[in-house]
């Protein structure tokens, strides 16, 4: 399986979970919030959109990943070894992400 930094030109194998930590719930709402297309600086781009109750992730019009809520503002990429943030700004809206993936850190900026 590729991994989510394969975008960025790296190619890290992506190794399975070793158990599913217990999540919590976000309102629609905030998922909703968090929705939005996102850009890496490699011009590579993350869609996520939410269906139901569950916040969903593509990468460049690849697989869907559903993101299992770890805290109000951070989750996991199910089937991935990898986690996924939303930074705020000054005026407290979602104005990037910050993806984990094998130790490495890349920044999406939210472009709507």
């Amino acid at each position: 399986m590729r991994s989510l930094l394969l975008c960025l030109g790296m190619w890290m194998a992506a190794p399975a979970p070793a158990q599913q930590e217990d999540s919590i719930t976000v309102s629609r709402g905030t998922l909703d919030g968090y929705a939005g297309r996102y850009v890496l600086a490699s011009g590579g781009t993350l869609l996520l959109w939410r269906e139901g109750d569950v916040l969903v992730l593509q990468i460049d019009g690849g697989s869907v990943h559903p993101l299992v809520p770890l805290t109000e503002s951070r989750f996991k990429v199910s089937g991935m070894d990898a986690t996924l943030g939303f930074g705020f700004d000054a005026a407290n809206a979602v104005d990037h992400l910050r993806l984990r993936q094998g130790g490495a850190d890349v920044i999406a900026r939210r472009r709507l």
